[in-house]
C-alpha cells in the first residue's frame, strides 16, 4: 500500500480511467482486502470516474446492470418498490456490486443524496484487466461469498439449498448445503474466481474433478458433485462432524502415541489410494486433515491435485503450502508419491510438538531451511517420543526424494512395525546436503517468487 501513498490520482478528465494515486478510500473496503499494491494500481486503471447530481439515479431497480459503482465522495440513498429496504450509503462503499457476477435485474434503486463522485468498474473491464492480474477476480469470490453468507442473499448453487458458512481458506469458501430431493446434507467448496482465470484452469479442473470424484475411501472426504454457477465452480462434498487437525494442534493437544501412529497410517492409506489412481495430493497438511467425532481421520482438498504422471509441473501445478513443501516443490521440479510423504513428515513432526518443523520470519529463511536442512529431532521439544515416530519423521521428510519411503504403502508398513532394526541413519540425513553458495539460493528463491507472483498464491497462516 505504501506504493500506492507515494502517488497521485486525478479525477481531471471523467472520460479517462482512473490511474494509480494517493490511497483511494475504496482500497480500504473488505472487498479489496486480498489485493496487493501492484494489483491495486492495475484495478484503479481499470475504473472510469462517473459525476451523478443531486437526485439522479444512479441504479435503477429492475434494469439490466454490467457495473459496479465505488462511491469517492457522498451519499446514496438505496430504496426498494416495496419498501423493504431504504438505506443511505456514504463513500468509501460499493453499490450493485452483483452486476459483475450475474445478469440479473437490479434489486433496488440508487440515487444520489448530493453530489456524488464515483468510479464506475464494468464487466468487459474487469475482465481485461484480470487477464493481465488474476488475483484481481478474488474480489468476485468475496462478492460471492458474501451473498451466499447474507440472510436473504443467495439460497440456491444449482440444486443445492445453502444452508449457512463452513469455512474459508486461500482458494476458496466452505458452505453447508441440502440436496432439495435426497436431503442429504452436503459441504459446497467455493473455488476461487482467480483460479477460474487462469486460462488452462477449466480443461484441468474437469479432468482433475472426474479422479477426484472416483476416489472411495474411508479416510477421504467423498466428492458427489460438482456445480458452475456465479462466475466460478463448486465442489460438492460429504459434510462431516468433528475438527480440523489444525485446530486441535492449535489448542494444544498432546496425542496418545498410538493415536499418532494410526492417524499416520489412516494418512497414508488415504495417499496410497489416491497415489494409485493417478493423483498427487500437494497440499499435505494440518489443515487439509478432519478428525471425526470417532477419532477418524479424513483427507480433503484434493483440488490442486495433479496427474502423478506429469513429467514438468508449471504454472498453477506449483501451488503448494510452503511450510510443508518438498524441496523438489520448491525448485519446480517433477513431483510424485514422494512429495506428498514429505508433507505427511512435516505433518507428523507438528502433531508430536506443536510447531512446524521449519519456521523462519520471512520466505527467503522458510526456502532455505526447507532445501538445506535435515528435519530437527521432535525430542527436542518432546523428549518422550518414541524412537519408530523420530525414524519415521527422518524418512519421510529427506531433502532426497529417492531417500524416502518409496511409496505411501511403504511408509503405512513402517507405521505397522514392518521394518528394518535399525533407524535411519543421521549420515543419511545431512551426507547430500553440501553448503550451497548464495547464488544457488538466490536463484532458487527467485524461481519459487516468481511463481508465487505469478499464480498470486498465498502463504498458508
Amino acid at each position: 500500500m505504501a506504493d500506492l501513498m507515494k502517488q497521485t490520482r486525478s479525477f481531471g478528465d471523467p472520460s479517462v480511467p482512473a490511474s494509480a494515486g494517493h490511497t483511494p478510500g475504496w482500497a480500504g473496503l473488505a472487498l479489496f482486502s486480498d489485493l496487493t499494491p501492484s494489483e491495486l494500481t492495475a484495478l484503479g486503471q481499470a475504473l472510469v470516474p462517473v459525476y451523478f447530481a443531486e437526485g439522479e439515479i444512479i441504479l435503477r431497480e429492475g434494469e439490466p446492470g454490467e457495473a459496479l459503482y465505488l462511491l469517492e465522495r457522498g451519499t446514496v440513498r438505496v430504496s426498494t418498490a416495496d419498501g423493504r429496504f431504504d438505506r443511505d450509503l456514504s463513500a468509501p462503499e460499493t453499490v450493485g456490486e452483483m452486476a459483475l457476477i450475474t445478469k440479473e435485474a437490479r434489486s433496488a434503486t440508487v440515487s444520489a443524496r448530493v453530489p456524488v463522485k464515483a468510479l464506475r468498474l464494468s464487466r468487459a473491464r474487469l475482465d481485461q484487466v484480470v487477464k493481465a492480474h488474476p488475483q484481481i477476480a478474488s474480489i468476485l469470490t468475496r462478492l460471492v461469498g458474501g451473498r451466499l453468507r447474507e440472510i436473504g442473499g443467495i439460497r440456491r448453487v444449482g440444486k443445492y439449498r445453502i444452508v449457512g458458512p463452513l469455512g474459508s481458506g486461500g482458494m476458496s469458501d466452505v458452505f453447508a448445503a441440502e440436496h432439495p430431493v435426497l436431503q442429504r446434507p452436503v459441504a459446497l467448496k467455493m473455488l476461487s474466481h482467480a483460479l477460474v482465470y487462469h486460462p488452462s484452469f477449466a480443461q484441468k479442473f474437469d479432468r482433475e474433478a472426474r479422479l477426484v470424484a472416483r476416489l472411495d475411501h474411508p479416510h477421504i472426504v467423498r466428492v458427489y458433485d460438482f456445480e458452475a454457477a456465479y462466475g466460478t465452480r463448486f465442489i460438492v462434498m460429504e459434510r462431516l462432524d468433528g475438527a480440523l487437525l489444525e485446530d486441535a494442534i492449535a489448542d494444544g493437544r498432546q496425542f496418545e502415541w498410538a493415536e499418532v501412529r494410526r492417524l499416520l497410517r489412516e494418512m497414508a492409506s488415504a495417499l496410497a489410494h489416491a497415489h494409485e489412481r493417478g493423483l498427487v495430493h500437494r497440499d499435505v497438511k494440518p489443515l487439509n486433515i478432519f478428525v471425526t467425532p470417532t477419532g477418524s481421520a479424513k483427507l480433503f482438498d484434493f483440488g490442486i491435485a495433479i496427474p502423478a504422471d506429469a513429467s514438468i509441473c508449471k504454472g498453477a501445478d506449483r501451488l503448494g503450502t510452503p511450510y510443508y513443501m518438498a524441496p523438489e516443490q520448491i525448485r519446480g521440479e517433477p513431483l510424485d508419491a514422494r512429495t506428498d510423504l514429505y508433507a505427511l513428515g512435516m505433518t507428523a513432526y507438528e502433531m508430536i510438538t506443536g510447531r512446524v518443523p521449519f519456521d523462519a520470519p520471512d520466505l527467503e529463511s522458510l526456502v532455505r531451511r526447507h532445501l538445506y536442512e535435515p528435519v530437527p529431532d521432535p525430542r527436542r521439544y518432546r523428549a518422550d517420543t518414541p524412537a519408530d515416530l523420530v525414524a519415521f519423521i527422518q524418512r519421510a521428510a529427506a531433502k532426497v526424494p529417492g531417500e524416502r519411503f518409496a511409496d505411501a504403502g511403504e511408509a503405512m508398513a513402517f507405521l505397522d512395525g514392518k521394518r528394518p532394526d535399525s533407524p535411519v541413519s543421521e549420515r543419511v540425513l545431512t551426507l547430500h546436503y553440501p553448503t550451497p553458495v548464495e547464488g544457488q539460493i538466490a536463484a532458487e528463491l527467485e524461481r519459487f517468487r516468481a511463481r508465487l507472483a505469478r499464480l498470486g498464491a498465498e502463504l498458508a497462516d
